[in-house]
């Protein structure tokens, strides 16, 4: 705090202060709202979302869920740490392609271990059936550095 003399007044600053205040509540905010690996909503937070979520127009509103098909046998021959990173790459390009959209309409969440989840809100069906495919062949064509070698493409099944 400073203290300030102009013209016989006195004032004391608490601008700085209140920034950093201010600062910590944003930060404590994202936290609790926030998956800390992967920077995505975490459950709790994604969920409040969806119930939260209104719209003026009638758009259908979709779930979809996403799951890394045998993620332990990564961790195994990898390690939990070249693991974090393939999740943090997923969660990177999740990320990505949701921020294309109406960030009230379209956002994503980690639900759990490997698995995340997306909200999708359209009135066109082909829309999300457009996202979902280009998302998938993005994975499938994405090779994940980890700390130690490349990841080999995931392929679909």
């Amino acid at each position: 705090m400073d203290d300030v003399s102009y013209n016989g007044f006195r004032v004391t600053l608490f601008i700085v202060n209140a920034e950093k205040e201010l600062y910590l509540r944003e930060r404590l905010t994202f936290y609790a709202e926030h998956d800390p690996l992967t920077g995505l909503n975490n459950i709790r937070h994604f969920e409040e979302k969806v119930k939260a979520y209104k719209t003026k127009m009638n758009k259908n509103r979709y779930i979809i869920m996403l799951d890394i098909d045998h993620f332990k046998s990564v961790n195994d021959e990898y390690g939990h740490l070249s693991g974090d990173m393939i999740l943090k790459g997923f969660a990177d390009i999740v990320l990505e392609k949701v921020s294309s959209y109406h960030k009230d309409d379209v956002f994503a969440g980690r639900y759990g271990g490997e698995e995340f989840i997306i909200f999708f809100a359209t009135d066109a069906k082909e829309e999300l059936m457009h996202f979902a495919e280009s998302f998938r062949q993005e994975i499938e064509n994405t090779e994940f550095i980890t700390e130690s070698t490349a990841i080999k493409k995931i392929r679909s099944h």
